[in-house]
């Protein structure tokens, strides 16, 4: 488990800086572009986001769990790098499509034609970061990965910082920031791949023959995938396209603003998955499902408590936080702040099932879900947003992504639980520890306010006398909470550094 936690501390360490990044992001980013062009920003990254994820059709999760089986499969590696060549050249094609006057007027008549660009650069940029982290991750190279990142973060801390001081701030500079930061990040692994001779990738290049081989094993994998990603595209640009079009860029604004700050929130947990996904897929090449049902019960509880924990605090502060990072034009975010607050919750199952799912090849379960709930949201959103009907506009949207996102937890978990012999009712049990957490932060953000506190110091107080009482509590009750010795060892040592 040492080594476990090791590369947790780091991870962690390096979300707490892109913590750091993105509170000064969400606290002062929004302000200074207006709830408009932050609309249009979010508007144009969730797009081409989207797009990347189809066009990868999640071949980045195969990849990461064959390499993980087989760690000295540089052909492999070479394979995958030239496929995300091909990428970048398809995305380049479609973006310029995109911005054809008339596709143009369409999907983007409040984007100018470079932000455009710089979306598209951006999501392909902090797509192939991602895959430089499970490619090191797979290595077991994750504390030399995570302190690269912590560095380049560090860095784009103190450059976005210098631009809010100096008020020079626009959507241009901002794109040009993130692109230059995943660039770094990107550059400083390739110089290390070099330099330590891990691999070289047109000295492995695989054959004709080998690169075929390697192809269909990926559309074998990632088949299902495809479909699915496509489902999903279709999804969430139907979701920002309605809002975009009956609701304009200020409720884009609005929802993407109480979205950014529960993907802030998420940063502890989120590091742990691909660990675990790591951990799944050996144990899945030695077709071991025993090992894969303690893996899966030993680390629930914990992600959950940490999910817990920062979920019913952000959910008691809400309005409280969003007036110290938005200010008044993002007060009408605050109901959709709390709805959109249940997804890091139903997170922790469906990236654990995600976890099995990738790493057992059963990727037509994400197919046959996407098929059932994508014309059921695509209704929701009609009845949420649009003004023949709700008129809810980003609180719409907002109902309309949790209740997609508990229909399919619901569903998958019922189909991995009942395979791996895992209790279902057992795992729900957990949500009835959400008492004691909403009567600490309830308890003690009205007392901190009934002692004449406001704004940060109200959050920050709040926030220690919160953590100093959940902490106490999950050490003394921490076999009621479900949490095994293993499980407790890691919350120990995240107290201790």
């Amino acid at each position: 488990m040492s080594s476990f936690k090791k590369k947790y501390f780091y991870k962690l360490t390096a979300s707490f800086i892109s913590l750091l990044f993105n509170f000064v992001t969400a606290s002062f980013v929004p302000k200074q572009l207006g709830v408009v062009n932050y609309g249009n920003y979010s508007y144009l990254v969730s797009i081409f986001t989207q797009i990347i994820s189809f066009l990868e059709f999640k071949s980045s999760t195969y990849f990461y769990v064959k390499l993980s089986q087989n760690s000295k499969n540089k052909k492999l590696v070479s394979f995958y790098f030239h496929f995300v060549v091909i990428v970048f050249v398809v995305l380049f094609i479609i973006s310029l499509i995109l911005s054809v006057d008339f596709i143009k007027a369409y999907l983007f008549k409040e984007q100018k034609d470079i932000w455009i660009l710089f979306a598209m650069l951006f999501a392909f940029f902090l797509w192939f970061t991602d895959v430089s982290t499970s490619f090191m991750d797979a290595l077991g190279e994750t504390v030399l990965m995570e302190r690269i990142k912590i560095y380049m973060k560090l860095v784009s801390l103190i450059g976005l910082s210098i631009i809010l001081i100096a008020n020079l701030l626009t959507v241009e500079i901002y794109f040009l920031l993130q692109i230059t930061s995943a660039l770094l990040v990107i550059s400083c692994m390739i110089f290390f791949l070099r330099k330590n001779t891990v691999i070289y990738i047109r000295s492995n290049r695989p054959s004709k023959k080998e690169f075929k081989e390697m192809f269909k094993s990926l559309f074998i994998y990632s088949s299902p995938l495809f479909a699915y990603m496509f489902l999903q595209v279709i999804s969430v640009f139907s979701d920002r396209w309605i809002l975009q079009h009956y609701s304009g860029s200020e409720a884009q604004g609005l929802f993407s603003f109480s979205f950014s700050l529960i993907n802030v929130m998420s940063l502890f947990v989120g590091v742990l998955f691909p660990l675990i996904i790591r951990e799944i897929s050996i144990a899945a090449g030695e077709n071991n499902k025993l090992k894969i049902t303690e893996i899966y019960n030993k680390f629930y509880p914990l992600i959950f408590a940490l999910v817990a924990y920062f979920s019913v605090f952000t959910f008691v502060q809400a309005q409280n936080i969003i007036g110290i990072f938005g200010g008044e034009e993002y007060e009408k975010s605050v109901f959709s702040f709390h709805i959109l607050l249940a997804m890091p919750l139903l997170g922790v199952f469906s990236g654990l099932n995600g976890a099995i799912i990738y790493a057992t090849n059963k990727t037509k379960l994400f197919l046959k879900m996407a098929m059932f709930v994508t014309p059921i949201g695509f209704l929701l959103n009609i009845i949420m947003i649009h003004p023949a009907f709700l008129s809810l506009g980003h609180n719409g949207l907002a109902i309309k992504t949790v209740i997609i996102e508990f229909v399919s937890v619901i569903v998958i978990s019922f189909i991995i639980n009942k395979e791996y012999n895992i209790s279902f009712f057992k795992i729900i049990s957990h949500f009835l520890y959400l008492i004691p957490f909403f009567l600490a932060a309830y308890g003690v953000s009205l007392t901190i306010k009934l002692l004449g506190y406001k704004g940060i110091l109200l959050f920050f107080i709040s926030g220690i006398g919160y953590s100093f009482i959940i902490f106490v509590f999950f050490w003394l009750f921490s076999p009621l909470l479900g949490m095994n010795r293993d499980a407790k060892l890691i919350f120990k040592n995240l107290i201790k550094k």
